[in-house]
Parts: C-alpha cells; sequence; structure tokens
C-alpha cells in the first residue's frame, strides 16, 4: 500500500510583457521532499500555442529562452534527484524554494501549491494536464476570448477603452448576439454605433471553418434584418495557413462578411483596430 506523501508544486508561466502581465501556462515543477523526488513537465513541441496568443512575437526568440530555461531546470532535476542524494532534505528544500522565488523574468513561476499524492510522478502529469494542455485545448470559442482580450488592452494602452463596453448584447428581444467589444455610444434606434468581433478561423478542415463562419455570416444577416446591425462592425480573424483548402474556405468567409459590409482584418493587425476604434472617439 503506498503512503500518501506532500508534494510542493509550481506552475511555469511565460510572461514576456511585464507591462501587461499576460502570461502563458507552459509547465509545472513538483517536489517532494519525503520521496527525494523532484520533476519537470515542460511544453516543449506546440510553440503556436504559444506564438498565437502573443502574434508579435519573435518565434526564434522564445525557443531559445524556452531551451535555455529548460536546461537550468534539467540542472536542478540532476541536483536534487533522489538516486544522487548530494543534498540532504532541508538543503533540497532550500534549491526548490530558490528556483520557484519571485524574479523578473520572462518564464516565472505561479505561487507555490500543495497537493497529495501516492505517486508524485503520476500528480505531476494529472497537474501539467491541468495546468497546461487543458487550459489551452479548449474551444475556439475560448481563443476567440483570449483574442478579444489582447484587442481590450490594446485599446487601454491607447486610452480608447473607455468609449467602449465589454462584452455586451448587440440587438433586440427578436434576435440579440453577445460581442467583445461595443461602444458606448449608440444611434437614435438605440443601436451600438461601433463593435468588433473576433473570429478564429483557424480550423483543422474547411468545413468545421465553413460551419463556424457561416454562423456568423448569419448572424450578421440576422442583426440586419431587425434593423440592429451597428453602423460600423469590425471582425478581426485568425486564418488557417499552410493549407491551400483551408486558407480557400477562410478567405470565402471573409468575402462573405465584406458582402455584408463588414471590415475584415487579419488578427495582429493593431493598426486597422486602433483607426477603426478611433472613430468613436472622434
Amino acid at each position: 500500500m503506498k503512503i500518501m506523501q506532500t508534494c510542493n508544486y509550481a506552475v511555469v508561466r511565460f510572461l514576456p510583457y511585464r507591462e501587461t502581465g499576460e502570461f502563458v501556462n507552459v509547465g509545472v515543477v513538483l517536489f517532494c521532499r519525503q520521496a527525494g523526488f523532484f520533476d519537470v513537465a515542460l511544453e516543449t513541441q506546440r510553440r503556436k500555442r504559444v506564438t498565437d496568443f502573443f502574434p508579435e512575437l519573435d518565434r526564434d526568440l522564445f525557443s531559445a529562452g524556452r531551451q535555455a530555461f529548460h536546461e537550468e531546470l534539467r540542472r536542478v532535476k540532476k541536483l536534487l534527484h533522489h538516486d544522487q542524494p548530494t543534498l540532504d532534505g532541508e538543503a533540497c528544500l532550500g534549491v526548490f524554494r530558490e528556483l520557484v522565488r519571485t524574479r523578473e523574468s520572462v518564464f516565472r513561476f505561479s505561487e507555490v501549491g500543495t497537493v497529495s499524492a501516492e505517486d508524485p510522478a503520476r500528480k505531476l502529469a494529472e497537474l501539467f494536464e491541468r495546468y497546461v494542455n487543458r487550459q489551452f485545448a479548449k474551444t475556439r470559442e475560448y481563443q476567440e476570448t483570449v483574442m478579444a482580450h489582447r484587442l481590450a488592452e490594446v485599446l487601454r494602452a491607447h486610452e480608447l477603452i473607455r468609449h467602449y463596453h465589454l462584452n455586451q448584447k448587440v440587438g433586440n428581444d427578436e434576435f440579440h448576439v453577445l460581442l467583445p467589444i461595443v461602444s458606448a455610444a449608440r444611434n437614435p434606434q438605440g443601436v451600438p454605433r461601433r463593435a468588433i468581433k473576433t473570429l478564429d478561423l483557424d480550423r483543422d478542415e474547411p468545413t468545421k471553418i465553413y460551419d463556424h463562419g457561416d454562423m456568423w455570416v448569419k448572424r450578421v444577416e440576422r442583426l440586419r434584418q431587425v434593423n440592429q446591425l451597428p453602423e460600423g462592425l469590425l471582425f478581426t480573424v485568425r486564418e488557417a495557413a499552410e493549407d491551400v483548402k483551408r486558407i480557400k474556405a477562410c478567405r470565402d468567409i471573409c468575402e462573405e462578411l465584406l458582402r455584408h459590409d463588414v471590415r475584415v482584418v487579419p488578427m495582429g493587425d493593431e493598426n486597422s483596430v486602433l483607426e477603426f476604434a478611433k472613430l468613436e472617439a472622434n
């Protein structure tokens, strides 16, 4: 019968911009003093999920920084590993605390948490699934929420956010949709003058792109039918890449939106978003 052991863990966060405080969870470290166990689970393959969150980030710099950080974690693991008891229990705890202490770095740690585990290695895998894989292996609608958060930060940095409300219903009792960024100003009929919608079309097959895109095309049509379409509506779109059929599907959806007098810009085109948003401030 295995004995429950107390383990300390911390989540590894990638935080490239201290000013915004935004971060992505990229790993977990776990230390169990009783078992003489220390190990790390670090995301080393899916670079795209990080660069999608920070689209302006230099991918090569991120990869190089992650590699250097991983090497440091492996050095600590070698020092603390139970097969190489170079330090006593108290000293090992001190090394772990020094590793995860708060510091100014693009790779840093969350506050230390405590869990009980029969098998520390299995618990580490569970924590990795919870904090890394599951956090970003959610619905594409969640990715659109992340995109919207980024745009809100851009508007806030340029002192435009005061002209807008976040996550507002647009429409009436007959039909309405939730849009992430909606102007506070309204026309005489009570319809917001401007609104911004984030749209993630980077799906793994064309059918899924058409399904999600067509849904929003129909919603735009319906808003127009009930006279609730904002005078200015901008979609910022993340498109698929590297696959001809998926790229075509994305372009078809964007063209449909354009035919409905919707402005369409690619994700990351912050200048166009600011140009659109500033019209409300004038």
